[in-house]
């Protein structure tokens, strides 16, 4: 009898010293699953529907000095048709977004004196006006298990183009640039991964483009979670 008592205590004991060298199980991220965060934001998506902004006018009439505010101008139209992600495995989101661009292209005329010609009837520059159009699709992976939550951004589209303008004329010349934004404004989803191309550099994506500030911030947020989720059962610290 007290052998048996002394095995089973022999046993409990050896139990218990396994259990303790053994980490307990991590909790469960808290809040919504994969399949519910990829849902919100294909109904934030949804929401948004189809949209159209304006890139902003670039000036394009270089060669005439002193007319290149009202000689050239580009102006990039584009209009985004639908934009969703789908859960491709348990780790990795595919983000597509389709749309048009439309450029507009106005460009001066020059005379037999290589200078703008201007039609006094009209009280205008002489132009001719192109227009193309191209079809937008943009496709992304995102293998969440190895996305950074921390680079999840949403920044404001300010279209910087360093355009150099010809100010004067002879030694009198400078140059200028300036800071365009979309029309409206508009809010887009940046996040950074590793790069396809270059082993240990990071590339950074845009997956999802909002007109309404607050609903960009939502979304992020959904995908923050939805990186946390990928990183169980250690989640990287948000801070």
């Amino acid at each position: 009898m007290n052998i048996l008592r002394l095995t089973a205590l022999g046993t409990l004991a050896l139990t218990l010293h396994l259990q303790a060298q053994t980490p307990a199980p991590a909790p469960p991220v808290a809040g919504p699953t994969m399949e519910q965060t990829v849902t919100f934001i294909n109904d934030a998506f949804t929401k948004m529907g189809e949209f159209h902004y304006d890139a902003g006018d670039e000036i394009g009439a270089h060669q005439f000095p002193g007319y290149e505010e009202t000689c050239g101008l580009k102006r990039d139209s584009v209009e985004v048709h639908a934009q969703s992600i789908s859960l491709q495995d348990v780790s990795a989101l595919i983000f597509v977004s389709r749309g048009t661009k439309t450029i507009t292209e106005t460009e001066c005329i020059a005379d037999k004196h290589g200078k703008p010609q201007f039609d006094y009837t009209k009280k205008e520059f002489v132009t001719n006006v192109s227009t193309t159009k191209a079809g937008l699709v943009t496709r992304n992976e995102l293998h969440l298990d190895v996305v950074d939550p921390r680079t999840v951004i949403v920044i404001s589209n300010e279209v910087v183009r360093w355009e150099t303008r010809v100010i004067g004329v002879g030694p009198n010349l400078a140059s200028d640039y300036y800071p365009l934004k979309t029309t409206p404004e508009t809010y887009t989803i940046n996040i950074k991964r590793p790069s396809s191309q270059t082993k240990g550099v990071t590339e950074t994506v845009a997956v999802g483009t909002f007109y309404d500030k607050d609903l960009a911030d939502r979304v992020a947020k959904a995908f923050i979670h939805a990186i946390v989720l990928c990183h169980k059962p250690e989640a990287p610290a948000l801070f």
